[in-house]
C-alpha cells in the first residue's frame, strides 16, 4: 500500500510594505522543511504542491532537474536526479541538494533537502512544522522491509535454532535457498573446497546464466553463500593481515573484480568500510571470507549489513535489511 507523507512548510512572511525584494541566497537561512532519501541509481520522486498564488522552485545542484520551474495554485513537480552509484574507480559519497519553493505572493521561500546515498548508508529524517504556507506531498518508496540471512552449518551451533531466531525471510544456508522475497532475486553459491581459478569459473558461469541474461537481465539480484575469495577492495586497511595480497593483479582477486565489473557490490565491505574477519582458519588466519554481492538497484535498498556473532559458527552468519 503506497504510503504517503505530508510536509508543511512555513516560511517567514514579509510585510506588504516591502517592495523589489531581492534574494541573494534563496536556500539560506529559510525553513528546512523536509528531507527525502534517495537511492544511489538513477531515478525520479514526484512532489505535490497545494497552495494558493504563483510558486517558483530552484535547484542549487546540477545533478538532479525538475520537469517545470514553477506553476500556479495547485500543482506538482517531479525531480530527475541522476546515477550516484559507485564502481571500482570511483568510490562515492552521499550527495544533498536544495530545492528552493518561493510563493510570489507572500515572498516566502522554503527549502526541500534531498540526500542520495552513495557509498555510505544515510538515516532518513524529516522535520515538519505547523501551520500551512505551502503543503508538499511525496510518494514514500519504502513499502516493504525484508531481511536475507546467509550462513553456513560449519561448526558445532544449533544452525536451524539460529535461523528460527532470526526470523529471516530468506536464509541462504551452504548455498541453498529458503523463502523468497518478491521483486528479489537471490541465487546461492556454494563454493567451499575450490580452488580460487574453479570458483572463478563457477561464479564467472553463474553470473552468466543469470544476472547478464534474461528477462531480469542487471536488476535485482543478490548473490549469496559460501564464497571464499578475497576482497580486492579491502587493500590497504590498517587493520589488513600482513599475509593479505596487495595487489589487485592477485589471482585470488578475480572473482572479486568479476563481480565489480558486473555492477555486483560486496555489500559487506561497501557498509562496514574497512577489513571485516568474518572466518577463521585452520592455521588461524583471520580474513574476510564469506560475501554477499548486491547488483546496483538491490544496494539502493539496503537499510542495514550485519555480522551476527554465533558461538559454534566458524562463519560468522551475514544478516541483511531491504526496503522497497
Amino acid at each position: 500500500m503506497k504510503k504517503l507523507l505530508y510536509i508543511i512548510l512555513l516560511g517567514a512572511m514579509i510585510s506588504a510594505c516591502t517592495k523589489n525584494v531581492v534574494i541573494t541566497d534563496p536556500y539560506s537561512p529559510g525553513v528546512c522543511v523536509g528531507e527525502i532519501i534517495l537511492g544511489a541509481t538513477e531515478g525520479t520522486v514526484s512532489v505535490s504542491v497545494e497552495t494558493e498564488g504563483a510558486w517558483r522552485i530552484e535547484s542549487d545542484q546540477d545533478w538532479l532537474r525538475t520537469d517545470v520551474n514553477g506553476r500556479s495554485g495547485n500543482g506538482a513537480f517531479t525531480v530527475y536526479y541522476s546515477s550516484n552509484v559507485s564502481d571500482m574507480q570511483s568510490l562515492k559519497q552521499a550527495r544533498t541538494a536544495r530545492i528552493a519553493i518561493s510563493l510570489e505572493k507572500t515572498m516566502t521561500v522554503d527549502t526541500l533537502v534531498l540526500v542520495q546515498r552513495g557509498m555510505h548508508h544515510v538515516e532518513p529524517s524529516h522535520e515538519i512544522t505547523a501551520d500551512p504556507a505551502l503543503k508538499l506531498e511525496y510518494a514514500a518508496k519504502v513499502e516493504k522491509e525484508a531481511t536475507l540471512l546467509c550462513l553456513s552449518s560449519e561448526g558445532t551451533a544449533d544452525v536451524a535454532a539460529v535461523i528460527a531466531g532470526q526470523a529471516a525471510d530468506v536464509v541462504v544456508l551452504d548455498g541453498v535457498v529458503t523463502g523468497g522475497v518478491e521483486g528479489i532475486n537471490v541465487v546461492g553459491c556454494n563454493y567451499a573446497g575450490m580452488t580460487s581459478d574453479q570458483e572463478y569459473e563457477a561464479f564467472k558461469g553463474l553470473i552468466g546464466q543469470t544476472y547478464n541474461s534474461g528477462p531480469y537481465a542487471g536488476d535485482k539480484w543478490i548473490y549469496a553463500g559460501q564464497m571464499y575469495h578475497l576482497s580486492s577492495m579491502q587493500i590497504g586497511y590498517e587493520s589488513t593481515p600482513e599475509w593479505y595480497p596487495q595487489t589487485t593483479t592477485d589471482g585470488a582477486f578475480r572473482s572479486d573484480i568479476y563481480a565489480w565489473q558486473n555492477n555486483l557490490y560486496d555489500c559487506v565491505w561497501m557498509y562496514m568500510q574497512d577489513y571485516v574477519e568474518t572466518y577463521t582458519d585452520d592455521q588461524s588466519r583471520s580474513y574476510a571470507a564469506d560475501y554477499v554481492y548486491v547488483s546496483a538497484s538491490v544496494f539502493a535498498l539496503l537499510t542495514s549489513v550485519e555480522l551476527l556473532d554465533v558461538e559454534g559458527l566458524s562463519h560468522k552468519p551475514v544478516k541483511l535489511t531491504l526496503k522497497y
